[in-house]
């Protein structure tokens, strides 16, 4: 397996979640870290720029996601789905965590989103080289392909962020994804329940119901203790004025 070969190489092994997989799957995240590490040499895509520091920061936290992201799409698309579920990575960056998402889960298909054309660049090369066929990496700005009229409009299952912006930012910026019965699943830091109680009137006017968000501690820890993530459900649809411009968001944030 990758994770034996590694440690017998004098690498760290795989993340628990990620030894956890199936040995094609733990091959296709070294490829990906792989990737990344090399292009680490020449772009600033993430702050760690070796195997070990990856794997720790980013996969472990990325992965830590699963079993809330499993859960939202069962509620969703149901236990047995007739079609594959489609999600959205808003922000992707490097593909954090949604390419590495897609590598555990070859049954769900993938849009990776980010508005900077290298890091597009990055995911699909990394998607190539790890033999990933369930992602398509796509330029664009939040705001703007989830307008009204927008293809990908409130045409996701499930929507994931991770360190994107604060709660009432991202749900205006992310929710729009997102269909009725689906979801936004965005991954925080510790103790996140100021924020996402600020947020309220944001995630219920961008047709969220904000009693009905979930907070979970999950399986990754920072600095300041258990990182988490935040569950809403997408109840009706959003206004078609949403999302603003970022910059308008933050002047005039919805309280």
């Amino acid at each position: 397996a990758a994770a034996g070969a590694a440690a017998a190489a004098g690498a760290a092994p795989l993340p628990a979640a990620a030894a956890a997989l199936p040995a094609a799957q733990q091959e296709q995240i070294e490829a990906f870290v792989a990737t990344l590490v090399e292009w680490g040499t020449h772009t600033n895509l993430t702050k760690e720029r070796d195997r070990d520091s990856i794997l720790e920061r980013h996969i472990a936290d990325s992965l830590a996601l699963l079993p809330a992201l499993d859960a939202a799409v069962r509620s969703a698309c149901g236990d047995t789905p007739a079609v594959r579920p489609r999600l959205v990575d808003v922000g992707s960056g490097p593909g954090l965590p949604g390419l590495v998402l897609a590598i555990a889960r070859p049954e769900w298909d993938f849009t990776l989103l980010d508005a900077r054309r290298k890091r597009v660049d990055f995911m699909t090369e990394a998607a190539a080289a790890a033999s990933v066929s369930n992602v398509s990496a796509e330029w664009g700005r939040a705001e703007e392909r989830a307008a009204a009229g927008a293809p990908c409009r409130e045409a996701f299952d499930v929507a994931t962020c991770r360190a994107l912006a604060d709660t009432a930012v991202l749900a205006e910026l992310v929710l729009p994804f997102v269909r009725v019965g689906g979801a936004l699943v965005a991954a925080k830091g510790p103790a996140p329940h100021a924020e996402v109680a600020t947020a309220s009137a944001a995630l219920n006017r961008m047709g969220s119901d904000a009693g009905a968000v979930g907070i979970a501690e999950v399986a990754s820890e920072g600095p300041l203790g258990p990182r988490t993530v935040v569950t809403a459900p997408k109840v009706k649809k959003t206004p078609s004025k949403y999302p603003r411009p970022p910059s308008t968001i933050k002047k005039k944030p919805i309280r």
